[in-house]
């Protein structure tokens, strides 16, 4: 097992796979790709066609900002006991969904409180590459809305950048998916596994890693 290792080429050959990363490059028998789609197509060399219109799955993005607010300050009686809000797509806001994470699990924080804030996909795209300065000042109005003065009693601050947060389901992916999953054989020595191979959730995306395991150990037992 490698760790903090950067892959840049994943290359099929007929007798293995060569992996080219920023330590050395690797050779294996087999190669599960669990990255999301856009960062497969720039890595794997040689997909074929069935690959490439997986590769093309488009994703939303997302930024979340994750706020420690001191025990001075508590939110609104009305919700202060709910966990999560979802806002509506069509409404004026930059924010996706806003959860009070203390509600889901009290020891998330022990004093005070752990808020954490998910912008919506047009909104993330925007704000990506920003400072974390320029994001907070941006969405800043926006959580006041919902949690008034919350930033006069914050103690610290995280942001999280999602440029691939979650894929999107165009008509017709169900259907590549499943051409994909048909035309694999025991020839095949790299397998996709990752969110956009099923549902758009982490359980799902398990799911697929264990298609892929179950596909190598099929074909090698069939030898």
């Amino acid at each position: 097992m490698k760790t903090n290792v950067s892959v840049s080429s994943i290359l099929e050959t007929k007798s293995g796979v060569n992996i080219i990363t920023n330590v050395s490059e690797f050779t294996a028998d087999q190669v599960i790709c669990t990255v999301p789609a856009p960062i497969a197509k720039n890595m794997i060399q040689n997909h074929d066609s069935e690959m490439s219109v997986l590769f093309e799955t488009p994703y939303s993005s997302s930024i979340i900002i994750s706020l420690l607010i001191n025990e001075s300050w508590e939110p609104p009686s009305q919700i202060e006991k709910a966990y999560g809000f979802l806002f509506n797509p069509q409404s004026d806001t930059k924010l996706a969904a806003l959860t009070i994470e203390n509600n889901k699990c009290i020891m998330r924080k022990k004093q005070g409180y752990l808020i954490n804030v998910m912008l919506r996909d047009e909104c993330a795209k925007q704000l990506l590459h920003l400072t974390d300065n320029l994001i907070f000042a941006a969405i800043q109005s926006d959580v006041e809305v919902i949690l008034p003065n919350i930033f006069q009693h914050q103690h610290a601050m995280k942001i999280f950048r999602w440029p691939y947060a979650m894929p999107c389901t165009p008509i017709g992916r169900a259907n590549a998916v499943k051409k994909y999953r048909a035309t694999r054989s025991q020839n095949n020595r790299i397998w996709l596994a990752s969110d956009y191979l099923g549902f758009p959730w982490t359980d799902s995306a398990a799911e697929t890693g264990l298609w892929a395991a179950n596909q190598i150990i099929k074909w090698k037992n069939s030898d």
